[in-house]
C-alpha cells in the first residue's frame, strides 16, 4: 500500500520537482500533502461502493452506552451483535430515550437497539467489557483519519493510486499554479482513472459472484 510520502513524491515527479524525504520538506510538498488529504475525502464521496471504504469495524472508544467509530462514517449498512447473533435495530432518539439503559457483560445478554446522537452510536442494552464490546460489529463505509505522517498508509489500493495523484494535481493546478489549462488536462486524466477504478470494482464484484455460483 502507498504511503503519504510516496504519493506526495509521485505528485512532485509529475510537477517536475525534486522528490522529498519528508512531506513537510518545503512549501510545495506540504501543499501536496494537504491536497492528498482533501482529494481522499473527495474521492470517497464520489462512490460509496469503494471496497477500500467498506468493511466490518468495531468501535475504537466506548463511554457507557456511547461508542465511536475509527473514522468518518460515510454509509452504515447494519450493526450486528456477534455475541447474541442478531442484528441491532435502529431507533430514533426519542423512542430510544423511553427505555432505561441496561448494562451487560460477556455472554450475559446483548444489544437490541441503537440510535445516533451526533458522532455517537448509543446502545441499549450496552456492553461494559472488552469481549462484549468487540462483538458489536459495524458493517459500514468509513474514511479513516487523514494521513499526516510520512509513513501513514493511504486507503486507496496501489492499482488506483493514479486516480488520487491526478485529483491532487488538478486541485494544485487551480489553487496553487493558477493554470486552468493544466487543471483541465489533469481533470481529464482524473476522470479516466476514476472511471477505470469504478469499472474494476464492478468487474471484481461480478467475478466474485460468478465464482460463488460455480
Amino acid at each position: 500500500m502507498a504511503t503519504l510520502l510516496s504519493v506526495v513524491n509521485q505528485v512532485m515527479l509529475k510537477l517536475e520537482r525534486v522528490g522529498v524525504d519528508t512531506v513537510n520538506r518545503n512549501p510545495a510538498s506540504s501543499l501536496a500533502a494537504e491536497n492528498v488529504r482533501m482529494a481522499l475525502r473527495a474521492i470517497a464521496s464520489e462512490y460509496s461502493a469503494w471496497p477500500w471504504l467498506n468493511g466490518e469495524y468495531t468501535a475504537n472508544t466506548w463511554v457507557q452506552e456511547k461508542a465511536n467509530l475509527p473514522g468518518s462514517l460515510l454509509h452504515l449498512h447494519h450493526i450486528f451483535d456477534k455475541g447474541s447473533k442478531r442484528e441491532v435495530i435502529y431507533q430514533d432518539e426519542l423512542s430510544f430515550s423511553y427505555r432505561t439503559l441496561v448494562p451487560y457483560s460477556g455472554s450475559n445478554g446483548g444489544s437490541y437497539f441503537y440510535t445516533i446522537t451526533g458522532d455517537d452510536f448509543r446502545f441499549n442494552p450496552y456492553p461494559t467489557d472488552f469481549d462484549a464490546r468487540n462483538n458489536i460489529s459495524f458493517k459500514a463505509a468509513i474514511l479513516l483519519p487523514d494521513p499526516v505522517q510520512d509513513t501513514d498508509v493511504i486507503q486507496i489500493p496501489d492499482r488506483d493510486i493514479n486516480m488520487l495523484v491526478y485529483r491532487v494535481l488538478s486541485m494544485m493546478a487551480v489553487d496553487h499554479m493558477k493554470d486552468t489549462g493544466l487543471a483541465q488536462l489533469y481533470s481529464l486524466e482524473y476522470g479516466r482513472a476514476l472511471a477505470q477504478a469504478k469499472n474494476r470494482v464492478v468487474t471484481d464484484s461480478r467475478d466474485k459472484r460468478q465464482s460463488m455460483i460455480w
